[in-house]
């Protein structure tokens, strides 16, 4: 029911009221029907705080009817707060006797408590009234509940509204309906590079260079912007501020709305410091710059095209090599162009956009010139971010490189070619000793592709004996099985060719590895067994007597310095003998010199019989011999010559000749040299003859 309903209905009641019979409209009634007309609830307390009266309004207010609480305490009955309810209870005492108290001719606000036990807001003002004698209060109350719900949510919006303004990470600030700075946020204060007070009062066009990139004065820009702000039209757009402290630019990105503020017209401005976005921009913009400057001037030819063919881009260099193809690049350019098909370019677009794969082909071409150029033409998409652009072709030049592969295959075959015709076996091998190819001879030796080099160039003849076992009794192979003397692993790892000389059997090789690729090299053998024979023949010719077939002179010499080197660093005595077979030359004159030489050959071989393997026996020219015995003192030496001696003069040569021989022995002395040794021999040698010859002298004492 509205409150005029209720003052209406309260109205009937006075006029109809038996009591008021001819006195209806008396000052009595009628101020009750002015007090109950009051938007405002009116209550009348006694002294002592009980109720009196109060107005239709206090009762919608309180929820109670005036007959309910008629003669009760108002602050027991409606005040919820404790320490409230003592206030003003004392208040009453003091207010009983003097008509005075806290509480009066004031505005007051507190919670009451009404009838359904709700909590509700009211303003109250109390006014002391003398009535009878006796003080009254009257108190005009208002429900102020929706307003402090307002004021509260007004407190927290603009609480929220502070933390956002303080904590935003983009500049905040408001301007007056002059463009004049009255607040900011740290954020504003960070951008422009001050404080607080050196922004209030100023302009934003202060903080900015006199021109803004577009050429337009900042000033001017700057108040028609607000003022068109001040219209109710919000405004976004770029500008350009300057720092305070060092007026460097910042780039910024501005939206302004018009609000209103304790009545007038206010700009709220959120500012967005882009100078970041505007540097990536500017390199990105430079980076496109030198893409398109790279992609013009590349020695390679590029195009762009959508995935129906057209080509939407063709640089310099693909001009050049589409011309060369005869292809007019003045009309609309398509792949699926004849020329294209022609050359099978067709073919590898359409197996990139069909497929999603990249594809490429070579292609040759004449020039007019007549030069031929070979192009290795690459297809594949233009993805960005994920999305798929277009197609882009690469006609790369590979005519060098292809120049270079038919050389190579001259080459190879020019190689293949000497490899076969090599008389010596030849084989590449890969890290696994596997054999990948071979010439004529090597297949002529019965090694086959494919097989291990080690079992099929030597059958197995050089590889570990434990190895040898396992595969001959189970068929295992053990890990890196290889020859005795391979040498493959040392040419790989090092990148170097080795060279080794290899026995096998009776056979001598000079075998050869020779890295060809990182896991593949050469292996030859050159069988070198004549020459090793030669060798050694030659090697005995230089060292040996012909006719007697015991070392000569020269090896003795030899021989003689290196046990002398040994008795120098060791301390070993050693000795040596020398004889000189008695008239020789008569025998030489009575038999001839073939009985002579058989004279020689015989006494060489009683020396060598007679003598350890470790003494050396030689010729030292005529019929004159000599003996190194390393390791011997004089008197051993002595006894040696003596039973040398023995033998020859008991020998019978040809069955009928009979010989002798004089012998000299002498131990080494430091100092001294080879031939010093044989000079001091010979002079007891020659003491030997004077003494009648078939006798042994030494330097001591004759034996």
């Amino acid at each position: 029911m509205s409150h005029e309903y209720k003052v209406l209905e309260k109205m009937g009641e006075i006029c109809s009221d038996k009591r008021g019979e001819g006195k209806a409209w008396n000052e009595k009634y009628l101020l009750e029907l002015i007090i109950n007309s009051f938007p405002d609830g009116i209550v009348i307390l006694n002294s002592k705080g009980k109720v009196c009266f109060c107005n239709l309004s206090a009762e919608e207010i309180l929820g109670y009817k005036l007959d309910e609480i008629r003669g009760l305490d108002f602050h027991t009955l409606f005040i919820s707060d404790a320490d409230l309810i003592d206030k003003v209870k004392k208040g009453f005492s003091s207010f009983e006797a003097t008509g005075n108290g806290p509480m009066l001719n004031k505005n007051l606000q507190f919670r009451l408590k009404t009838k359904m036990g709700s909590l509700i807001y009211i303003e109250v003002f109390i006014k002391a009234l003398r009535f009878k004698d006796e003080w009254i209060a009257l108190g005009i109350i208002r429900n102020a509940t929706n307003f402090v719900n307002l004021k509260d949510k007004m407190t927290r919006h603009r609480v929220k509204f502070q933390t956002l303004f303080k904590s935003a990470n983009d500049a905040i600030f408001i301007l007056n309906k002059e463009g004049i700075f009255i607040d900011a946020n740290p954020k504003t204060m960070e951008m422009f590079g001050c404080e607080k007070a050196q922004i209030i009062g100023k302009s934003p066009y202060d903080f900015s260079p006199e021109f803004q990139p577009d050429g337009s004065s900042s000033k001017e820009k700057a108040i028609e912007k607000i003022k068109e702000t001040l219209k109710g039209i919000p405004q976004y757009f770029e500008w350009v501020h300057n720092r305070y402290d060092d007026s460097r630019p910042i780039y910024v990105e501005v939206g302004l709305s018009c609000m209103e503020l304790s009545g007038e017209p206010t700009i709220l401005a959120i500012v967005r410091d882009v100078s970041e976005k505007k540097e990536l921009e500017k390199k990105l913009r430079e980076r496109d710059k030198l893409i398109l400057l790279l992609t013009e001037t590349a020695p390679v030819g590029i195009i762009k095209c959508d995935f129906n063919g057209n080509i939407e881009y063709v640089n310099p260099k693909a001009k050049e090599i589409l011309i060369d193809m005869g292809i007019n690049i003045l009309n609309g350019l398509n792949i699926r162009n004849p020329v294209f098909k022609e050359y099978g370019i067709w073919s590898v677009f359409e197996k990139c956009v069909e497929y999603n794969v990249s594809d490429s082909k070579e292609i040759k071409l004449h020039s007019d010139s007549g030069v031929k150029k070979w192009y290795s033409v690459i297809f594949d998409h233009i993805i960005h971010k994920g999305e798929k652009l277009g197609i882009r072709g690469v006609f790369l030049d590979i005519t060098k490189d292809k120049e270079l592969e038919f050389i190579r295959e001259r080459e190879q075959k020019r190689i293949k070619m000497f490899l076969q015709g090599m008389p010596h076996p030849v084989w590449f091998i890969d890290r696994n000793r596997r054999i990948v190819a071979q010439n004529k001879a090597a297949q002529n030796m019965g090694s086959k592709i494919g097989d291990y080099c080690w079992r099929s160039v030597l059958s197995m003849r050089c590889i570990p004996k434990e190895a040898r076992d396992l595969i001959d009794r189970i068929g295992v192979i053990l890990p890196g099985t290889k020859c005795d003397f391979c040498q493959a692993d040392k040419a790989l790892e090092r990148q170097i060719s080795v060279e080794m000389e290899v026995e096998v059997g009776n056979n001598h090789f000079n075998a050869f590895w020779i890295p060809v690729e990182e896991d593949m090299f050469l292996h030859y053998l050159v069988d070198i067994t004549r020459y090793k024979e030669l060798e050694r023949d030659l090697r005995c010719l230089s060292t040996t007597d012909p006719l007697t077939g015991i070392y000569n002179r020269r090896y003795w010499v030899e021989k003689c310095e290196e046990e002398i080197s040994r008795a120098q660093r060791y301390y070993k005595p050693f000795s040596v003998i020398m004889l000189d077979i008695d008239d020789f030359k008569k025998v030489n004159d009575e038999y001839g010199h073939n009985i002579g030489d058989e004279v020689l050959k015989a006494v060489s071989r009683v020396l060598v019989n007679r003598s350890r393997k470790t003494d050396i026996s030689a010729r030292w020219g005529g019929e004159e011999f000599v003996v190194l015995l390393p390791g011997t003192k004089l008197d051993h030496a002595v006894i040696l010559a003596e039973d040398i001696r023995k033998l020859i003069e008991e020998m019978s040569i040809l069955g009928f000749l009979k010989i002798t021989a004089s012998f000299g022995v002498t131990e080494y002395k430091k100092g001294d040299t080879p031939y010093k040794l044989v000079d001091r021999a010979d002079k007891m040698l020659y003491k030997a003859k004077k003494q009648g010859k078939n006798c042994v002298c030494y330097e001591k004492e004759r034996h």
